[in-house]
This record gives structure tokens, C-alpha cells and sequence, in this order.
């Protein structure tokens, strides 16, 4: 079975392998984090398991804590958990530093391998200058901004937003990277399948929001930063067009690939992980 029906199928699963494997069980939201995450862990010691759904992961993890399972714990997004500070109640289930995997890996020295790779620096350049930045990481994040205040916005307003599938380059401009706002908001409502009667004051609810101040690396989601960049790489910031161009999957991958331990090393969800090795004795999940 695939994709779990519940948390409690989830843990269905992982009493079965608990029955045949006696080292730790490492569950994570889905497949692109276990393949971030299998790069550093000790293969001998510690076994990966894909969730399908952060929900499915924490009510596993629940379950797991209340029959005192050993050697389970679970790595999902944050979300926007760290800016609600809604901080997990079980010790087997850790958080990300950021909103998700994907930010982690844009706020890394991956970000920066990618654009000496893969981007005009004439181009890249010129698109500081436009963009009122001297920081390409900072330029970015802030692109991504008004499509993560919207996820915010759906999120605080119980909205129930639907942007699975959002074709980004609807409302990027290919030039600048510059959000189109109403049309924006306007894609995502018919995505959801509702009305366009509210466009107007979320878009100006979202032009608000963007004057404040804000943690970009806690709003932006890496899917989001991901699609603008392989927008940008096409015009703003490279020249790959045709067979040449990076889906967003393939972009994210070439992140991935490019993030390594010693950026993961300086996050505070290395520190976590080794601090749940310490409390869970014979437990390893990185390797030494």
C-alpha cells in the first residue's frame, strides 16, 4: 500500500516493519523529503518511510507515543507553524527551520551553486538592480512573497484555498518576476472553485499585507520559489528555453542534489535530530 489511508493505517505500517527491523524508523511527509534526508542518514541504523500527508504523519507519531513505540519519530514542514507558535507536543515529531524542506534548501549555499550554474550573471545582475536588491536570495524571497501571504491569508481566514496545481507563470511576469496581484488572487479562487466576488478585497488585502514586515523564509513556500525560478531561468535570470529548460521538478531536484552536510549540519533541525539520538539510546538516524 502506497498511500496510507490514515495515521493509523500509517502506523499499521510501521508495526509491521518494527516486527522485522529493529533499528529507527524515520517517517517524513513524502518522497522529495526522504530523498533529501536519505543523503544523511546511517543506512545501517535508520530506515526512511515516506507518510503521503503531514497529517497522517503526526497522527501516526501520536499513536506511536501513546503505546510507547521506541525508535519511531517523524520530520515534517512547518508550515506556518513556527510563525502560529504551534509547537509539536510529542518529542518524536520535529519541525522543519523554515516553512518547509525547500526554503531550507534556498536559505543553504545551494541557492548559490544553482545560480553560478545555471543563470546569466549579466542577467542576474540585472535583475538586482530592477529589483532594488543586492542580495539575489533576499530578491527572491521577496518575489515569492505575495503568493505565500495568500496561502497565509487562506490559512488564518479558514479560506480553504486550493493552489495544487497553479499555473505560476499566469500571473509572473517573465520579465521581472513581479506578481500580478488581482490576477493572482484570481487563479487561485477559480482553482478552488469559487466565485471571483472576493478578488478585489484579497488582492488589496494582500497589497497590505506586503507593506508590513514580514519573515519570508517562514511565509514562502519552497514550491512557490521553485516555480519563480524556473520562470526566471528562462528569461530573467538565464537564457534556457526549449529542451534547455528546468521544470520546476527538475529545478528542485538540481537544489536537492546540490544541498550538502554541511549546510544541513547548520540548521537547527540537525541539532533537533542529534538532540532525539541523545534521549533515544541505542536510536542513530545520522550518519557519524
Amino acid at each position: 500500500m502506497k498511500e496510507y489511508l490514515t495515521g493509523a493505517d500509517l502506523f499499521s505500517v510501521l508495526l509491521l516493519m518494527r516486527s522485522t527491523w529493529k533499528g529507527t524508523l524515520l517517517v517524513t511527509e513524502g518522497t522529495t523529503d526522504s530523498r533529501l534526508l536519505d543523503s544523511f542518514i546511517d543506512h545501517e541504523e535508520c530506515q526512511i518511510v515516506p507518510g503521503y500527508g503531514k497529517e497522517k504523519v503526526r497522527e501516526a507519531i501520536e499513536i506511536a507515543d501513546m503505546r510507547s513505540a521506541v525508535g519511531i519519530f517523524g520530520v515534517v514542514d512547518a508550515d506556518f507553524e513556527n510563525l502560529d507558535g504551534r509547537r509539536s507536543a510529542s518529542p518524536n515529531l520535529l519541525l522543519t527551520d523554515h516553512h518547509d524542506f525547500l526554503v531550507m534548501i534556498f536559505n543553504s549555499r545551494a541557492l548559490e551553486k544553482f545560480v553560478n550554474n545555471w543563470c546569466s550573471h549579466e542577467k542576474v545582475q540585472r535583475f538586482l538592480d530592477g529589483s532594488g536588491y543586492t542580495d539575489f536570495r533576499e530578491a527572491i524571497l521577496a518575489k515569492g512573497l505575495p503568493l505565500g501571504l495568500l496561502r497565509r491569508h487562506s490559512h488564518l481566514e479558514g479560506l480553504n484555498l486550493k493552489f495544487h496545481e497553479i499555473r505560476v507563470e499566469r500571473f509572473i511576469n517573465r520579465d521581472d518576476l513581479i506578481t500580478d496581484l488581482h490576477e493572482m488572487v484570481g487563479r487561485v479562487l477559480q482553482r478552488s472553485e469559487l466565485t471571483l466576488t472576493a478578488r478585489g478585497d484579497i488582492a488589496r488585502r494582500i497589497a497590505e499585507a506586503l507593506t508590513g514586515e514580514h519573515d519570508p523564509l517562514q511565509i514562502c513556500n519552497g514550491h512557490d520559489l521553485a516555480d519563480i525560478m524556473s520562470i526566471g531561468v528562462r528569461r530573467a535570470l538565464g537564457n534556457l528555453t526549449g529542451a534547455e529548460a528546468l521544470s520546476r521538478t527538475q529545478l528542485e531536484g538540481v537544489l536537492r542534489t546540490a544541498y550538502e552536510l554541511t549546510d544541513f549540519q547548520k540548521t537547527s533541525l540537525y541539532a533537533e535530530i542529534r538532540r532525539w539520538e541523545g534521549n533515544n539510546i541505542p536510536f542513530v538516524v545520522l550518519a557519524a
